[in-house]
């Protein structure tokens, strides 16, 4: 949970502009894949990072607002 905490801290304080209308999947703090379809996004990082469980967000076409 500790990881979470700690990938959902970074994901508010940084910019992901770049990765707008996908899906991005966070590991200690990295940006480790990013895909426009979900399923692609889960079957890539099963086979780069077997065993791990990233955060998993979708970058909306929108601004943020906080």
């Amino acid at each position: 949970m500790a990881d979470r905490n700690i990938n959902y801290n970074w994901f508010i304080n940084n910019e992901f502009s770049q990765y707008s209308g996908e899906w991005i999947a966070i590991i200690n703090k990295n940006v480790v894949a990013h895909e426009k379809n979900i399923k692609s996004l889960i079957q890539d990082i099963k086979q780069k990072y077997p065993g791990k469980k990233p955060s998993i967000v979708k970058i909306s076409n929108a601004h943020r607002i906080l």
